[in-house]
């Protein structure tokens, strides 16, 4: 399994040629927890458009294929109006190389986004 401070490696080399499916979902945000684990983030219109749908389906395989169990299945990705709220008052960066791509290091639980300070 990945460590923490290989993850960030492992997203770029996953993504590594998929400009155009990352073109196709728009805005990704990758959120990582403090224990690792990743999920991903994109517009709730992303699920009704196929072409978008099938996008980020490619873009989950590989990502559950480099990062191992840091992605867990069912539950590493979160539909959001607008994925960009989701970086109010937190740690966030662009992916170098990858425009429209955020690392935000946050706390997802049931019910609540909680932020992590750096």
């Amino acid at each position: 399994m990945k460590t923490f401070d290989e993850i960030i490696p492992a997203i770029s080399e996953a993504l590594a040629g998929q400009e155009n499916n990352l073109e196709k979902i728009g805005c990704l945000v990758v959120n990582r927890d403090l224990n690792g684990r990743i999920r991903l983030v994109v517009k709730d219109s992303v699920k009704k458009n196929a072409t978008a749908a099938r996008a980020l389906d490619v873009i989950v395989e590989l990502l559950s294929r480099e990062l191992e169990g840091r992605f867990p299945n069912g539950t590493n990705v979160l539909y959001e109006p607008d994925p960009l709220n989701v970086l109010k008052n937190t740690a966030h960066f662009s992916l170098p190389g990858f425009p429209g791509v955020i690392i935000a290091d946050r706390l997802i639980n049931s019910s609540d986004w909680l932020s992590i300070e750096p």
